[in-house]
């Protein structure tokens, strides 16, 4: 079993990000914030056989699901500025938790579907 130290316990991992609306609807979907102010979600890492293409990418999935949770904007519609940075943290936690699991497959796999997003 791998260790992650994002502030996590042994075989999972915490993706953190911007507090851009209340708490209150969030707590319910297992987000919490840190002392720092921050989104917190956490991902169990060790559920999955990462040498598998499916676990790998059932892996991604959460990942990405998380980042989408701790990023995301309670409330009304939101400016093009908020929408960016809210895109901004998503990708910024995905790569953060990609670096902390440290598999080649689930690098191959992020850069893969980054080039995708990139071209459109």
């Amino acid at each position: 079993m791998r260790k992650f130290s994002f502030g996590a316990a042994a075989g999972a991992l915490v993706l953190t990000g911007l507090t851009f609306g209340a708490l209150d609807a969030s707590a319910a979907g297992g987000i919490t914030i840190d002392a720092a102010g921050l989104r917190q979600a956490v991902v169990h890492v060790d559920q999955f056989n990462l040498a598998t293409r499916h676990g790998t990418e059932t892996l991604y999935r959460q990942i990405r699901y998380a980042a989408e949770r701790v990023c995301s904007v309670d409330g009304g519609r939101e400016s093009l500025r908020v929408k960016a940075q809210v895109r901004d943290c998503e990708r910024a936690a995905i790569a953060r938790a990609v670096e902390q699991v440290d598999v080649p497959s689930l690098y191959a796999l992020h850069q893969v579907r980054m080039e995708r997003s990139a071209r459109g």
